[in-house]
């Protein structure tokens, strides 16, 4: 989801990109026992304070919450009961609005007698995918990050604790995997829609990249190229793709391949392609 582009993609390697240094700490001593455990899956280091020093960046658990915070203190926590994103899923005419549309989830609810099966292949900070598991469409989402993954997990916990969100929350099944290999074990016909959203392009205006896009850019690195992300996408939908781009962006790399219709919907800051298969 979302006004915030996910990150789950192929990227070339960079000589001055590297992934910075992360720790995990525990904020209270009755949490050492769960950052122990989360250390060893992610294979950091722990930490004992929580203080920031110099260039390492620190994961800290607090009971249930992870909060990812950076050198220079800014922090990032993944909620999906609170602000803007538990404010969307509030808003009347939700199925009207671009990014519902653009997945066709009335149209293909029509169509099929029920709620479009979807995979959101770019996981990222998970609003889109929230957003529509919210429609009542069971979401597939991927996110290739190990550490993004555990801010996502934590994050639809939470969410299934709190007896308002649960509903959503269970319709989102997270997986921690690279999206083309994942798109190619799936059976045919398995999943409706897929949905791509790749990292914006580095001309986009440094004002309109946000806290969230920074700390993806920062942990992912930059991208590569995605035209085998689409490739694989359209193999493996059985209805369509849509892919997120923004306004006056050129289609996804791989896009002039494709033979079928291609449709858009637009929003004045971003703007959907809508490759339909069927």
């Amino acid at each position: 989801m979302s006004d915030e582009p996910a990150t789950d993609r192929p990227r070339t390697s960079s000589p001055e990109w590297q992934s910075p240094q992360t720790c995990v700490c525990a904020v209270n001593p009755q949490d050492d026992a769960v950052a122990n455990r989360l250390a060893e899956r992610l294979k950091l280091p722990l930490q004992a304070s929580t203080a920031v020093r110099g260039e390492c960046w620190k994961l800290l658990v607090d009971g249930s919450r992870l909060t990812l915070v950076r050198p220079d203190s800014v922090k990032l926590h993944i909620d999906f009961t609170r602000g803007k994103t538990a404010a969307r899923q509030r808003e009347p005419g939700r199925l009207r609005q671009p990014l519902a549309r653009a997945l066709g989830v009335a149209r293909l609810r029509k169509r099929l007698g029920h709620a479009p099966r979807i995979v959101d292949a770019t996981g990222g900070l998970g609003r889109d995918a929230w957003f529509a598991a919210s429609l009542g469409c069971p979401v597939t989402l991927l996110e290739r990050s190990p550490l993004v993954h555990a801010l996502l997990d934590a994050a639809l916990v939470h969410a299934g604790n709190d007896a308002v969100h649960a509903g959503t929350a269970t319709r989102i099944d997270l997986h921690n995997i690279e999206a083309i290999e994942h798109l190619a074990s799936l059976p045919a016909d398995s999943v409706d829609v897929i949905y791509l959203d790749p990292m914006y392009p580095p001309t986009r205006r440094r004002a309109a990249v946000t806290k969230g896009m920074q700390f993806l850019h920062e942990l992912l690195g930059p991208d590569g190229g995605n035209d085998g992300l689409l490739r694989a996408a359209l193999a493996a939908a059985a209805h369509q793709v849509t892919v997120k781009r923004p306004a006056g962006a050129s289609r996804l790399a791989g896009a002039e391949a494709f033979e079928g219709q291609i449709s858009t919907v637009e929003s004045p800051s971003t703007r959907y392609d809508i490759f339909l298969k069927i």
